[in-house]
C-alpha cells in the first residue's frame, strides 16, 4: 500500500470547553500530543495538522520531522474548512489519506492500526474504510485519492458525512472499539477521559 498521510482536524473554537481543549494537560503531554502520539505509534509517519497558530506554537519540537502545519484562520467556518485546507495541501501528491479529529484522545494506536489494516485489505470497488456503530460514523477514516475532489466541495461540520453517504457503495464500514467514537467537547468530557486514563494506568 502506498504511503498514507493523516489529516488531523484541530482548529475548532472549543466554545463548550471555554478554553482551548487541545492544549489541556493529559498524561505526560496534552490532548493534541496524545492524539499525535497514537497516530505515530500506529505506524503513520506523515501528519498534516490543520489547526490554529496557538497550537502550532505549542507543539513540541520532537514532532517537527513528522508533522506539517496548516493554519486555519477561520475556524468558525466549521470542520469542512479545515478539511479543505488539508486536502488542498496534499492534492498535488495524489496520495491516500486518513482523517481524524484532534479531540479524540481515547483513540489508541491499536484502534488506528485495525482500521488502517482494513483499508490495506479493502475489496475491489471499495475506495474508503469508515468505522461505524449504530449508524454513526467514527474516526479515523481512510480514503483513496479520488476522495480529495469529493471532499473539497463540502460545507459545514456535516458535509463530510454527507459526501460519504453519497458514495456509500464505495465505502467499507467496519466495526470498531468505543474510542473511535468518543470526542471531547465539554469540561465534563475532559474529566471523564482523565479519570478513565488514570484508572487504566493504575490497572496496568
Amino acid at each position: 500500500m502506498r504511503e498514507i498521510v493523516m489529516l488531523i482536524l484541530a482548529a475548532g473554537k472549543s466554545e463548550r470547553m471555554g478554553k482551548n481543549k487541545l492544549l489541556l494537560p493529559l498524561g505526560e503531554g496534552t490532548v493534541i500530543s496524545t492524539v499525535i502520539d497514537s497516530v505515530l505509534s500506529a505506524g503513520i509517519s506523515r501528519i498534516v495538522l490543520i489547526t490554529s497558530g496557538q497550537i502550532v506554537a505549542s507543539i513540541h519540537k520532537k514532532y517537527i520531522s513528522h508533522v506539517d502545519f496548516v493554519v486555519n484562520a477561520f475556524p468558525e467556518l466549521g470542520q469542512s474548512r479545515s478539511m479543505q485546507l488539508g486536502l488542498e495541501y496534499i492534492s498535488a501528491q495524489n496520495v491516500p489519506f486518513g482523517v481524524l479529529l484532534g479531540d479524540m484522545p481515547m483513540l489508541s494506536s491499536n484502534d488506528i492500526k485495525s482500521i488502517l489494516d482494513a483499508f490495506s485489505k479493502k475489496p475491489s470497488g471499495k475506495t474508503a474504510v469508515v468505522p461505524e456503530s449504530d449508524n454513526c460514523f467514527g474516526h479515523p477514516c481512510f480514503f483513496a485519492p479520488v476522495w480529495i475532489r469529493r471532499f473539497c466541495s463540502v460545507e459545514g461540520d456535516v458535509g463530510g458525512r454527507k459526501a460519504i453517504r453519497n458514495h456509500l457503495d464505495e465505502v467499507q464500514l467496519v466495526k470498531a472499539r468505543k474510542g473511535c467514537f468518543i470526542d471531547m467537547d465539554t469540561p465534563e468530557d475532559y474529566e471523564t477521559i482523565r479519570k478513565i486514563r488514570a484508572d487504566k494506568k493504575e490497572g496496568e
